[in-house]
């Protein structure tokens, strides 16, 4: 894939939308909490069938709990999210809200992939390290996300970085 746009013929001068192409691109959490959300729905409904069929209710609060603690909490895991502006980067965290970080702040940029000696062995791990010119690190984990999605946005963002004069690297640790 190339950083480079096909160039526009046209027989007006290109305008500076014409000149760089926008690179607005949203990441949001994987599809398996929609796949919870269905399983949950689904354990609803049995449980409400069975319930109305033998009228035995000592399994149907344990089914209400999951399902009732169960969709607000695939709703939270929806609101993560990795957002790559013309700006710069913006990452919505679970615990911490928003953190947005401008292009001309950031030094360089490591996609970090391998495996990491976590308790009982190696664990894999894929992440963004966004090195800010004030020597601030910040770690995104990309494993929240959808990995055919990841490798587009890390294209796009490589390209950015390109244009910007920003470091990029690749590390396989």
């Amino acid at each position: 894939m190339s950083c480079q746009s096909s160039p526009r013929r046209t027989s007006q001068p290109p305008t500076s939308e014409q000149k760089r192409p926008r690179c607005a691109m949203t990441l949001r959490a994987k599809f398996s909490p929609y796949t919870t959300m269905i399983i949950i729905a689904g354990l609803c409904i049995v449980a409400i069938s069975c319930w109305i069929m033998f009228r035995d209710t000592t399994w149907i609060l344990p089914l209400v709990f999951i399902a009732t603690c169960g969709l607000p909490v695939l709703f939270w895991l929806y609101r993560l999210q990795l957002v790559l502006e013309d700006e710069g980067l913006s990452y919505r965290t679970l615990t911490r809200g928003t953190t947005v970080l401008a292009f001309p702040e950031i030094q360089d940029i490591k996609n970090e992939t391998g495996r990491e000696n976590v308790g009982d062995g190696p664990v894999a791990f894929s992440r963004l390290v966004v090195q800010l010119k004030t020597g601030e690190e910040i770690r995104i984990n990309l494993q929240a996300f959808s990995i055919e999605v990841v490798h587009v946005f890390l294209q796009r963002l490589k390209c950015e970085c390109q244009d910007r004069g920003i470091n990029y690297a690749e590390l396989s640790l």
